[in-house]
């Protein structure tokens, strides 16, 4: 999936890139470079406010459909803003932000350019539901990891670390190696 292009110039469209040393800061919309996503967004959200006038005569229906489609996919027309500091890491769409403090991380996973921070020290049900989601650009995914790991404490587990995101063990700290006990079941010592 292309996520755009980070570009320094302030208020980019597509990506806006702010890195001060002790914050980065970043925009990524979603269909950026992809307009027939909009249109198909649209046109369903159009089709359910329809099915909900027409079909069951309630504008109500017909409002609250038209609304729900728009709200669960305000990623893709609003973009997601990142923003990562000396207190902790946020992405707002919307109204709606997600935010973390350093200290309240526990485990940071790696699945190509998605950085997952987390709370949750085992993976659980509820790991789609905790955390911040940080979506980076390939170029820009290194810089925004090296950010996450000088920021977490040392007892935090960094899990993943390959581009391709196939990879479940476990990242050492220092030099960056895959630890390869944990990809076969034996999650171990990050750090080892």
């Amino acid at each position: 999936m292309s996520l755009g292009r980070m570009n320094p110039q302030p208020h980019d469209s597509v990506s806006d890139k702010k890195d001060d040393g002790e914050s980065l800061v970043w925009f990524v919309r979603l269909t950026e470079g992809h307009p027939e996503r909009i249109v198909v967004i649209a046109l369903c959200a159009l089709m359910v406010g329809a099915v909900g006038f027409f079909v069951f005569h309630q504008p109500v229906l017909a409002v609250l459909g038209f609304c729900a489609i728009v709200g669960s996919t305000g990623e893709f027309w609003l973009g997601i803003h990142y923003a990562l500091d000396s207190k902790g890491v946020s992405a707002r769409c919307g109204f709606s932000l997600t935010s973390m403090e350093w200290d309240q991380v526990k485990r940071v996973t790696i699945s190509g350019n998605l950085i997952r921070v987390s709370p949750l020290a085992e993976m659980t049900s509820l790991e789609p539901f905790r955390g911040v989601l940080l979506r980076t650009l390939p170029e820009e995914r290194d810089h925004v990891l090296e950010f996450v790991r000088t920021k977490c404490k040392e007892d935090v587990r960094i899990l993943g670390g390959g581009t391709s995101g196939s990879g479940s063990g476990s990242v050492n700290r220092e030099s960056g190696e895959r630890n390869q006990a944990a990809s076969h079941g034996d999650a171990g010592d990050p750090r080892d």
